[in-house]
């Protein structure tokens, strides 16, 4: 008798997308910024823009135009992106202005090219739920995985501006 593979989720969680990512992206909130993060990126690897879209903050810069179509569009043109790898590295907060931070890495490919990135990310809650409110992207060092905020913040402040 064959052994069937059980698929685990996009997120890298330990379990099957329906019982892990898919209460999310049907409508229940993540209680954390982290377990957001997760959510959000498994959202991308599967196109789901009406969760992206939920889960922006209202001051994000996507919801200037509230043009959810356009927004949609985007994310479902993202599709050409390989997605392998998300590593949540660091998070803390809230702090004293409600404001939570998420470092992670994903390893992704483009067009059979590199396409990895390292983002620090900014989430508040607005009375529903956590909201990406905005993120700093940084290409990674070779010491990624053992990087945290405090080590990322002062890569970004030492970084040429371009």
């Amino acid at each position: 008798m064959a052994k069937t593979r059980r698929r685990l989720c996009p997120c890298g969680g330990e379990l099957a997308y329906q019982a892990c990512c898919a209460r999310f992206h049907a409508g229940e909130e993540p209680s954390e910024p982290a377990r957001l993060v997760r959510a959000r990126y498994c959202a991308f690897v599967r196109g789901e823009a009406e969760f992206l879209w939920k889960t922006l903050h209202a001051d994000h810069d996507d919801r200037e135009s509230d043009d959810f179509d356009a927004f949609a569009v985007r994310v479902r043109r993202t599709g050409t992106v390989d997605y392998r790898k998300l590593t949540i590295l660091d998070h803390d907060g809230p702090d004293d202005e409600g404001v939570a931070r998420v470092l992670f890495h994903v390893a992704a490919r483009m067009d059979r090219k590199d396409a990895s990135f390292m983002e620090l990310s900014y989430f508040v809650h607005d009375g529903e739920g956590w909201r990406y409110l905005v993120g700093e992207l940084a290409t990674p060092p070779s010491s990624w995985k053992r990087l945290s905020i405090a080590e990322f913040r002062r890569l970004a402040a030492s970084s040429p501006r371009s």
